[in-house]
């Protein structure tokens, strides 16, 4: 007795030299953020869910009406039967417990939820070893009293569900609900809530005893649950590691992209460039094509949605899920050998240059071409050859021969130079790649590859795309002249000239007007399709993260497909004034290209421009080395002069010369009114 005396002594003193030190429930709940963090769309939706913090995990704050009303009758029986008739203290349990203290009996437990939940809000009467010291418990006591004068026993309760640790670094009832049994609070029956119950007093105990105090809890609260019951659902819930299964997961690589790029790596906010309906459509519509390229030995994919005037990412889907053996990896920023996609680069850089022009006639015949390795020998994909044919027809048919003989003109070393402007990221050098660099021998990313066509579709000028919102000035840069890109963009729409490798009807052939190239790395082991409208880019990849070769896939049977649905969907949905693809079978060829090389005047030559350097081929007899002039007037009173001499033809609109090395001029000559045009040209 004169011990329990001294100690409420002690109490009433050391209460009486505090001020209020507990904050109101309000500010705690306010206070409270959950581990878990949200990745936000460009209009506020979340579309991805993922972990934030390292140390604990904690979910959203549960309100008393949304937790089980099992839980609740098992804990306050567990942990504090008289929780609703004390004001803090349960003075009978305390004096038991400090009689066993004094004494050296034993622990007996005296703390009641106000008293725990009182050491939660102030940390610094936390304890160390297995004991508290008795000045410790009296200022534990003294914030449980306070608690109770401000706050009601619900909201003890509530913050209290909310604030306890239940098991490992499960803190909350929300986390320790869903990582133990895979359910929301409100849902927990009453096994699993004698199971929480008897975690909170020893959250690491092992499964053996928790389930003899499962069992003992059991017979004051649910008499009529078996003890086997209980040791069933014990053994099943604690077997493997808890798992808190995120409800959305739509962007899981663009979240850890942004989470890498922000300063704070516990960001629990994140907001992106992305659209939430986009990135959802584009994963869909990338695993249902992939389920069925799973007969070739297509496992991996990847997608790049970009709005071409904002630089937007709008979607990003790095990986196939669920398909793939490393989901983990990021295809949007893998490096994958290129294939056929940088001729278009290669040709715009061709028709800058003035060497050639779409309707330029180039050699598809076999070549050999020496390396310091020895001879390289280009080929076309379906091995086979087609003579002469336009440089259109070469582009869109992604023919080989013909895109080598063009970086033979242009120059290794200038073609580079374009890359480099492109922002092609790890480059070598030029001799590194030689003529190869025009079949695609070098290793790029989707994220790269995609911005580069972005800039086809954008007249030529360059701006970096970007995940999330910048406040930063964008940098535009022009690579290739508006004129140049927007005869590409005719090309690649048009389904006539790549019929000669692909035919009229493929998956290269939107039902709006787009822009499309393929490519297929060295032994199937990638392929891409990359395209654009005026409103958006697309740029797909499908292989395997293994590097495994695909069964007899190429990029119109592969990747295509995803392609050509994903661009329907997005004109579709987003550019209602998008005009259908179709072809005018009456209009003249060269009606509708190259309007900004050639200009309204009829009466000039068309072909070579001024300024073209041509190159003669040695592996081609000198007799067959042939070029085309071609003017646009038809009329008996038009001689052509070449180098002060007439040619002798019977056709003015068009001549045809061998080649013989120097510099040239060329001119069109009307009897009556004189020279109507000249151009200069070089053959080397």
């Amino acid at each position: 007795m004169v011990r329990k005396l001294f100690f409420l002594l002690l109490y009433f003193l050391f209460t009486s030299l505090h001020s209020k030190e507990i904050p109101s429930f309000q500010k705690v709940k306010e206070n409270f953020r959950s581990s878990e963090g949200v990745l936000f769309d460009r209009n506020g939706v979340i579309l991805h869910e993922f972990r934030a913090s390292d140390t604990e995990r904690k979910l959203e704050w549960c309100n008393l009406s949304e937790i089980s009303i099992a839980l609740i009758k098992a804990v306050l029986l567990s942990e504090d039967k008289n929780f609703f008739s004390h004001n803090g203290v349960d003075w009978t349990a305390l004096s038991k417990a400090s009689l066993d203290f004094f004494i050296f009996r034993g622990k007996r437990g005296a703390s009641t939820i106000s008293m725990q939940l009182a050491t939660i809000l102030k940390s610094d009467i936390e304890w160390k070893g297995k004991r508290k010291s008795i000045f410790q418990k009296i200022k534990q006591i003294h914030l449980a009293k306070e608690l109770e004068e401000t706050w009601t026993k619900n909201e003890i309760l509530e913050a209290y569900l909310n604030l306890i640790s239940f098991r490992g670094e499960l803190v909350g009832v929300a986390a320790a609900s869903k990582g133990l049994f895979g359910k929301h609070p409100h849902g927990l029956n009453e096994i699993e809530s004698i199971i929480l119950s008897v975690l909170i007093r020893s959250p690491n105990s092992n499964i053996e005893k928790i389930i003899k105090r499962s069992c003992s809890v059991s017979e004051k609260v649910s008499p009529e649950i078996s003890c086997e019951e209980i040791t069933e659902k014990v053994k099943i819930s604690f077997s493997k590691k808890y798992n808190i299964e995120k409800e959305t997961l739509y962007a899981f690589h663009v979240t850890r992209k942004l989470k890498e790029m922000s300063h704070d790596v516990y960001s629990k906010y994140l907001q992106s460039s992305l659209d939430f309906l986009i990135q959802k459509t584009s994963n869909e519509i990338l695993q249902r094509h992939l389920i069925s390229l799973q007969t070739k030995n297509v496992k991996d994919g990847a997608i790049l949605v970009v709005e071409n005037s904002t630089g937007d990412v709008l979607a990003y889907i790095g990986s196939s899920g669920r398909f793939s053996t490393s989901p983990e990896v990021d295809a949007v920023f893998s490096k994958r050998q290129a294939g056929s996609t940088l001729k278009p680069f290669l040709y715009a850089l061709a028709f800058d240059k003035k060497i050639i022009s779409s309707e330029t006639l180039l050699e598809d015949s076999p070549i050999d071409i020496s390396t310091y390795s020895g001879i390289y020998r280009p080929s076309n994909y379906e091995k086979d050859y087609h003579g002469m044919v336009t440089a259109s027809n070469a582009l869109a048919s992604s023919l080989n021969v013909p895109a080598v003989r063009v970086l033979n003109l242009v120059g290794v070393d200038s073609f580079f130079q374009i890359l480099s402007f492109l922002k092609f990221r790890d480059l070598e050098y030029p001799s590194f790649y030689g003529s190869s660099l025009a079949l695609g021998s070098l290793d790029v990313t989707l994220w790269d590859l995609t911005n580069a066509y972005r800039t086809l579709a954008n007249g030529g000028v360059y701006s970096e795309i970007h995940l999330s919102d910048t406040s930063k000035k964008i940098d535009r840069k022009r690579i290739f002249s508006e004129g140049s890109s927007l005869t590409i963009k005719e090309i690649l729409a048009d389904r006539e000239y790549r019929s000669l490798t692909f035919g009229l009807e493929n998956s290269l052939s939107s039902r709006f007007s787009a822009s499309v190239k393929t490519g297929t790395s060295k032994d199937m082991r990638d392929n891409w399709c990359i395209g654009f409208s005026d409103k958006f880019t697309v740029g797909v990849w499908v292989g395997n993260f293994s590097g495994e070769p695909m069964w007899n896939v190429s990029g119109v049977t592969g990747s295509a497909p995803i392609w050509k649905e994903l661009i329907d969907w997005l004109e579709e949905k987003y550019s209602k004034d998008t005009k259908k693809y179709f072809v005018d079978k009456t209009m003249k060829e060269n009606e509708h290209k190259e309007n900004f090389i050639y200009s309204v005047n009829k009466n000039r030559i068309r072909y070579p421009v001024d300024g073209a350097i041509f190159a003669a081929d040695p592996d081609i007899p000198e007799e067959n080395q042939k070029l085309i002039f071609e003017s646009e007037i038809i009329s008996d009173n038009i001689i052509w002069s070449l180098n002060g001499n007439s040619i002798n033809t019977n056709n003015t609109e068009r001549a045809i010369w061998t080649l013989k090395t120097g510099r040239h001029t060329l001119q069109l000559i009307d009897k009556k009114k004189g020279i109507l045009d000249t151009v200069h040209f070089e053959v080397r």
